[in-house]
């Protein structure tokens, strides 16, 4: 879920064992020490994290004793706490454990090379164990070097610095099938995240028409991933898959057949059940002949990754969030074969004055947020996702293919096939909208540039770093 729009920034604390109460030695090095606040420091302006990293030593500025109820304060708004093992590191029991909010320990122990820090040694000496620490808390462990004895302790900062990068890290963890953009991989899926009305259509002939990638699914809705398992593990159609293609063949039937005025012969509305109830040979062959997905189900579709040990090289294609929204209005009020089809006779006016409609929807799905408020913490997690993606824009995508090709491996055969044909048509399915369409007034734009603000940003990030930044990987 998305985090409240009123939640206070994340609590930084690095307990340390520098203190005249510190009675019974394991003392961090001065130096050692010193490096480990930087690079936790380094390790927060990283990943985002606001503030600076709080030193905890049990004492208050003045160098007295910190009273516990000020303890139990600062400890019950951590969101990291990080140090050596030690009775201050114990207040991590006041941390939240509700699993709210999933806050994160690293706590420094001894191991088979430092068994000489204290009894117990190694691994037993830790509070994981020690207060049976639940689940919500992640729980992380790096040991002391073997430098270290029972009154001077060391830590290697290389681990550090991992163990650092794996706790502050705002990659979701359930995304890990995407491969980083810069990673080869000839293994690799091509993967395209499909965002709606954002050159989709297009794009989609392109990939089927010109790249020849197969299969060729229509994973719009969480069924059809759950569908699209089924073949992965050799199920046949089932007569609720062909009942549900047929529904919905039937509405593009029928819209279609007012745009082009004529039937749709039957072997055409047949190929579309076909394709829709993924009976097509192409999804049978499944998971052999696993060649390429496209979905705007991102976090969906990693149910697929459970049961392949391929990653995917994921792409998309970005249109300025303003526009987008008024070409998906425009859309949804004719395009009667889709499921989110919202037929109104408000003007688009309107319709954003009454605030029912999808607020900042890229930062909702690439940070899986659950509700409609989005905050600055899910942006930041959906420019990390991104970022596992090669970018396009919708006023770029000769430039955009070229990348795509060299980042998917595309044939030369079939790069050339690509532009002689497929690239040169204009394609959209929603020809009939384009003689309805609606514009919003000033003051309705000012209302969009609220409520779209984190998509803008996202959509201006793409546009100014990782675009420039992908230039010299696929260029």
């Amino acid at each position: 879920m998305c985090k409240s729009s009123t939640q206070n920034e994340p609590t930084v604390i690095y307990y340390s064992r520098q203190s005249k109460k510190t009675y019974h030695g394991r003392v961090m090095d001065t130096h050692n020490e010193k490096l480990v606040v930087s690079e936790i420091q380094k390790a927060m302006n990283k990943w985002n994290i606001p503030g600076e990293v709080i030193v905890f030593n049990g004492m208050r500025k003045d160098n007295t004793p910190m009273p516990i109820k000020d303890q139990i304060h600062l400890f019950s708004s951590a969101k990291f706490v990080i140090g050596p093992h030690g009775s201050g590191l114990a207040n991590i029991a006041w941390m939240d454990w509700s699993g709210n909010s999933k806050p994160q320990v690293l706590e420094f122990i001894c191991t088979p090379q430092s068994k000489v820090v204290q009894n117990g040694c190694p691994w037993g000496k830790t509070y994981y164990n020690l207060l049976h620490v639940p689940t919500p808390i992640s729980y992380h462990h790096i040991g002391f070097t073997s430098q270290s004895t029972a009154e001077t302790t060391y830590v290697n900062i290389e681990d550090l610095q991992k163990a650092l990068d794996v706790m502050m890290s705002t990659f979701p963890t359930r995304l890990r099938f995407m491969r980083p953009v810069e990673v080869a991989d000839p293994d690799g899926i091509p993967f395209f995240w499909h965002v709606p009305k954002a050159a989709g259509s297009y794009a989609n002939f392109i990939f089927d028409r010109g790249y020849k990638l197969k299969p060729h699914a229509d994973i719009g809705v969480p069924r059809d991933i759950t569908m699209f398992i089924h073949r992965m593990e050799k199920k046949l159609p089932t007569t609720e898959d062909a009942k549900l293609a047929t529904e919905k063949c039937s509405l593009i039937r029928s819209a279609r057949e007012k745009v082009e005025k004529a039937k749709w012969p039957l072997t055409r509305f047949n190929d579309c059940t076909a394709k829709l109830s993924l009976s097509q040979p192409e999804h049978l062959c499944l998971p052999d002949c696993l060649g390429f997905l496209q979905t705007p189900l991102l976090y969906g579709a990693a149910a697929i990754f459970d049961i392949t040990p391929r990653k995917a090289r994921v792409a998309t294609i970005l249109r300025e969030p303003i526009s987008r929204f008024v070409s998906q209005f425009n859309y949804l009020k004719t395009a009667i074969w889709e499921r989110t089809y919202t037929p109104t006779l408000d003007s688009i006016d309107t319709y954003v004055q009454k605030g029912n409609f999808e607020k900042s929807w890229m930062v909702q799905v690439l940070s899986n947020c659950k509700t409609e408020v989005t905050t600055d913490s899910d942006l930041n997690v959906a420019k990390e996702v991104l970022s596992r993606m090669l970018v396009g824009f919708t006023d770029n995508m000769a430039e955009f293919f070229d990348r795509l090709e060299t980042y998917w491996n595309i044939p030369q055969h079939l790069r050339e096939h690509a532009r002689e044909g497929p690239m040169k048509q204009k394609v959209n399915v929603n020809t009939k909208s384009k003689n309805k369409t609606s514009s919003p007034s000033p003051a309705t734009l000012k209302v969009l540039r609220h409520e779209l603000r984190h998509d803008i940003a996202l959509f201006k990030y793409a546009k100014d770093v990782l675009w420039d930044i992908q230039k010299d990987i696929y260029v």
